[in-house]
């Protein structure tokens, strides 16, 4: 099996879509394949950018996808639709949604 490496756009997909109902950060790192430092490195970006929000309950952080979020996982689904590219993302397993 030949292993395919995510662009930035896939992985910022597969935190936004891990994040939708609050995911902790512990396991947003698990579902999304990513190392401590690569995930603290996209989490900075994504809430400077006011695509997740950041929770601190009972010493867990909590990440939830903000309405502005939930608008860009759309619009990747659009993008990778019309464009007919294959999507490697590690929450969907595969193929774009037909």
């Amino acid at each position: 099996m030949s292993r395919v490496r995510r662009d930035r756009l896939e992985i910022v997909y597969d935190i936004l879509s891990s994040c939708i109902k609050g995911e902790k950060a512990g396991w947003l790192m698990l579902k999304s394949r990513l190392s401590y430092y690569a995930l603290k490195k996209y989490l900075k970006i994504l809430t400077e950018n006011r695509l997740i929000r950041i929770e601190k309950t009972d010493g867990d952080k909590i990440c939830t996808t903000t309405p502005k979020g939930k608008e860009l996982i759309q619009k990747i689904h659009e993008i990778y639709d019309a464009s007919g590219l294959t999507f490697y993302s590690a929450t969907s397993r595969g193929a774009s949604e037909e």
